[in-house]
């Protein structure tokens, strides 16, 4: 749906209207960006989820990286191709959602301690969880050409020797000293193959992204609610500019007129209850998506070593500790 809307007015158009006090005009326009910006991403969260329900319609994937095309293994070049595809689908999408979140906290002046409040949140789930920074990176790396999964057979990993050592690709000096660290840790102390599966690792990316998106909406709700309080002053205070007499234009608020083009907006929208609804609604996913992840790591046993002490810890306590992790207030 969009936000704004224009008409020329030297086409037949006989529009009456008031010039806005400049400080009216810009409440007009902040409200109108960002219910825009909203808007835009709220469609992103669908592409990221359209993405996500596609591989799953398609694949059956176990925790053990396994994937199966409804009962047979998933092991022929072009089930290869096809879970590739959905892989840099997916962290393509979620990276553009994070972004696009990102520009919206950073470059909105009203929004006052939930900029912080979302910023902080969102640099801790980046710290504290490996298999959402290496899914972060892995868009850049897929980007570049170089596709981000491995199989043997029908089972699907990420081969942490093959990234890191991706001729002629430049990774991140930081996640890339993480990477290594984690791969001579593997090879010197557990004696096997750097490599995490694929199952594990994009349920954890998603129940991550997916607490990240939820905040977002925590964290901007109020100030939208107040920028619609003020956008409806400025309209009552201009009862001219609601246009009467043209069809298909009846009831809505001309803010401005630029170069003979009226920009107007409908001011019976209600974007605060917009909020709402896809405040909830990222509640649901991420539950949906949390208990989903408790249950592929319900049933393993993650091994530490430590000073020569193994440390053992049953698979759904290691997933509900990354889930409190995520919570927001």
């Amino acid at each position: 749906m969009d936000t704004e809307k224009m008409f020329l007015t030297d086409d037949g158009f006989n529009l009456v209207c008031e010039e806005l006090a400049e400080e009216d005009l810009k409440t007009a326009r902040h409200f109108i960006e960002i219910t825009r910006h909203m808007q835009e991403i709220h469609q992103l969260f669908l592409i990221f989820k359209k993405d996500i329900d596609d591989l799953q319609s398609e694949y059956v994937l176990k925790n053990n990286g396994n994937v199966f095309r409804e009962q047979n293994p998933a092991n022929s070049g072009a089930d290869y191709i096809s879970v590739n595809s959905h892989i840099i689908n997916i962290i393509s999408a979620g990276r553009t959602l994070i972004e696009s979140m990102e520009c919206y906290i950073k470059n909105n002046s009203d929004i006052g301690d939930a900029k912080q409040k979302y910023l902080d949140y969102y640099h801790n789930t980046y710290d504290s969880s490996f298999a959402y920074r290496l899914l972060i990176r892995l868009r850049d790396y897929s980007q570049h050409g170089h596709l981000p999964v491995s199989s043997t057979g029908n089972n699907y990993y990420f081969d942490l020797i093959q990234i890191s050592n991706k001729p002629h690709y430049n990774h991140n000096k930081t996640f890339e000293t993480q990477m290594k660290s984690i791969i001579d840790e593997i090879l010197e102390k557990y004696h096997n193959t750097p490599t995490i599966s694929l199952t594990e690792t994009l349920a954890e990316y998603v129940v991550k992204l997916l607490a990240i998106y939820k905040m977002f909406w925590y964290q901007t709700e109020n100030e939208l609610t107040e920028a619609c309080a003020k956008f409806q002053t400025v309209v009552s205070g201009y009862p001219d500019n609601i246009i009467k007499g043209q069809e298909g234009l009846n009831g809505l608020f001309i803010y401005d007129v630029v170069d003979g083009n009226a920009h107007v907006v409908d001011p019976n929208d209600k974007p605060d209850e917009m909020v709402t609804r896809f405040k909830s609604e990222a509640e649901d996913n991420f539950e949906e998506y949390a208990e989903a992840y408790k249950g592929v790591l319900g049933a393993n046993l993650y091994i530490k070593l430590t000073d020569g002490q193994i440390d053992v810890e049953p698979g759904l306590e290691f997933a509900e500790k990354a889930i409190e992790c995520s919570e927001t207030s």
